[in-house]
Protein backbone atom coordinates (compact mmCIF):
# COMPACT_ATOMS: atom_id res chain seq x y z
CA UNK A 1 0.00 0.00 0.00
CA UNK A 2 1.13 3.30 -0.82
CA UNK A 3 1.32 6.40 1.29
CA UNK A 4 0.76 9.65 -0.01
CA UNK A 5 2.61 12.54 2.20
CA UNK A 6 1.55 15.76 1.82
CA UNK A 7 4.32 18.52 0.98
CA UNK A 8 3.85 21.43 2.98
CA UNK A 9 5.96 24.80 3.14
CA UNK A 10 8.33 24.32 6.21
CA UNK A 11 10.41 27.52 5.76
CA UNK A 12 9.07 30.60 7.11
CA UNK A 13 10.40 34.39 6.35
CA UNK A 14 10.47 35.81 9.66
CA UNK A 15 10.25 39.48 8.35
CA UNK A 16 6.92 38.90 6.11
CA UNK A 17 5.87 35.15 7.30
CA UNK A 18 5.86 33.69 3.88
CA UNK A 19 6.42 30.18 3.45
CA UNK A 20 8.78 28.62 1.19
CA UNK A 21 9.49 25.06 0.69
CA UNK A 22 13.39 24.80 0.96
CA UNK A 23 16.13 26.80 2.66
CA UNK A 24 17.51 27.63 0.14
CA UNK A 25 14.33 29.59 -1.03
CA UNK A 26 14.15 31.22 1.99
CA UNK A 27 17.59 32.61 2.00
CA UNK A 28 16.99 34.39 -1.45
CA UNK A 29 13.76 35.63 -0.24
CA UNK A 30 15.45 36.95 2.84
CA UNK A 31 18.07 38.38 1.14
CA UNK A 32 15.52 40.84 -0.76
CA UNK A 33 14.52 41.84 2.41
CA UNK A 34 17.67 43.04 3.41
CA UNK A 35 19.14 44.18 0.66
CA UNK A 36 16.56 45.60 -1.53
CA UNK A 37 19.15 47.94 -3.29
CA UNK A 38 20.80 46.37 -6.07
CA UNK A 39 24.14 45.03 -5.32
CA UNK A 40 25.69 43.43 -8.24
CA UNK A 41 26.69 45.25 -11.28
CA UNK A 42 26.77 43.94 -14.58
CA UNK A 43 30.76 44.41 -16.13
CA UNK A 44 29.46 44.08 -19.27
CA UNK A 45 26.18 46.33 -19.83
CA UNK A 46 26.46 47.73 -16.46
CA UNK A 47 22.79 46.06 -15.28
CA UNK A 48 22.30 46.25 -11.56
CA UNK A 49 21.22 42.90 -9.52
CA UNK A 50 19.83 42.39 -6.13
CA UNK A 51 21.29 38.68 -5.77
CA UNK A 52 24.79 37.23 -7.50
CA UNK A 53 22.34 34.26 -8.76
CA UNK A 54 20.25 36.65 -10.77
CA UNK A 55 23.84 38.40 -12.47
CA UNK A 56 25.43 34.84 -12.87
CA UNK A 57 21.93 34.12 -14.78
CA UNK A 58 21.95 37.26 -16.70
CA UNK A 59 25.52 36.78 -17.31
CA UNK A 60 24.94 33.97 -19.22
CA UNK A 61 23.21 36.04 -21.94
CA UNK A 62 26.82 38.12 -22.80
CA UNK A 63 28.75 34.65 -23.25
CA UNK A 64 26.13 33.68 -25.50
CA UNK A 65 25.53 30.47 -23.68
CA UNK A 66 21.90 30.75 -22.57
CA UNK A 67 20.16 27.63 -23.11
CA UNK A 68 18.03 27.96 -25.66
CA UNK A 69 14.55 25.69 -26.30
CA UNK A 70 13.81 24.79 -30.08
CA UNK A 71 10.38 23.97 -31.68
CA UNK A 72 10.58 20.46 -33.04
CA UNK A 73 7.80 22.10 -35.73
CA UNK A 74 9.84 24.95 -36.85
CA UNK A 75 13.40 27.23 -36.76
CA UNK A 76 12.39 29.42 -33.35
CA UNK A 77 14.25 29.12 -30.56
CA UNK A 78 13.34 30.40 -27.05
CA UNK A 79 15.25 31.30 -23.58
CA UNK A 80 12.24 30.62 -21.40
CA UNK A 81 10.62 27.04 -21.06
CA UNK A 82 7.25 29.65 -21.10
CA UNK A 83 7.96 31.64 -24.15
CA UNK A 84 8.69 28.18 -25.53
CA UNK A 85 5.00 26.72 -24.33
CA UNK A 86 3.01 29.36 -25.36
CA UNK A 87 4.22 29.30 -28.91
CA UNK A 88 4.08 25.49 -29.16
CA UNK A 89 -0.34 26.28 -28.39
CA UNK A 90 0.00 28.16 -31.59
CA UNK A 91 1.16 25.13 -33.30
CA UNK A 92 -1.25 22.83 -31.93
CA UNK A 93 -4.20 24.85 -32.78
CA UNK A 94 -4.59 27.35 -29.73
CA UNK A 95 -4.44 30.57 -30.21
CA UNK A 96 -6.31 32.55 -27.55
CA UNK A 97 -4.60 36.27 -29.02
CA UNK A 98 -5.92 35.44 -32.67
CA UNK A 99 -9.36 34.78 -31.35
CA UNK A 100 -9.09 37.91 -29.29
CA UNK A 101 -7.54 40.20 -32.01
CA UNK A 102 -10.37 38.83 -34.59
CA UNK A 103 -12.85 39.81 -32.07
CA UNK A 104 -11.70 43.51 -31.58
CA UNK A 105 -10.75 44.33 -34.94
CA UNK A 106 -12.30 42.58 -37.52
CA UNK A 107 -15.87 41.72 -36.46
CA UNK A 108 -18.04 44.61 -37.72
CA UNK A 109 -20.45 44.38 -34.48
CA UNK A 110 -18.09 45.51 -32.13
CA UNK A 111 -16.84 48.34 -34.18
CA UNK A 112 -17.22 51.96 -33.19
CA UNK A 113 -18.41 54.17 -35.65
CA UNK A 114 -17.62 58.05 -36.59
CA UNK A 115 -21.28 60.00 -36.45
CA UNK A 116 -19.61 63.13 -38.50
CA UNK A 117 -17.51 60.67 -41.63
CA UNK A 118 -17.33 56.96 -42.46
CA UNK A 119 -14.89 55.88 -40.06
CA UNK A 120 -14.72 52.81 -37.64
CA UNK A 121 -12.63 51.66 -35.28
CA UNK A 122 -12.43 48.71 -33.38
CA UNK A 123 -11.90 50.59 -29.77
CA UNK A 124 -13.83 53.24 -28.35
CA UNK A 125 -10.43 55.32 -27.33
CA UNK A 126 -9.20 55.33 -31.17
CA UNK A 127 -13.02 56.90 -32.13
CA UNK A 128 -12.88 59.74 -28.95
CA UNK A 129 -8.97 60.52 -30.15
CA UNK A 130 -10.42 60.82 -34.17
CA UNK A 131 -13.55 63.15 -32.95
CA UNK A 132 -11.07 65.68 -31.76
CA UNK A 133 -10.42 65.58 -35.53
CA UNK A 134 -13.58 66.94 -36.18
CA UNK A 135 -13.23 69.89 -33.64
Amino acid sequence: MSVHIEKRPRYGCDICGKLFMHKTTLTYHINHHLYPEKLYDCSECGNKFSTMGALKKHMAIHKGDRVRIACSLCDKTFTQKRSWAYHMRAHAGNKPNLVRHINTMHEESTRFSCDLCDKTYARLSTLQKHAMTHA
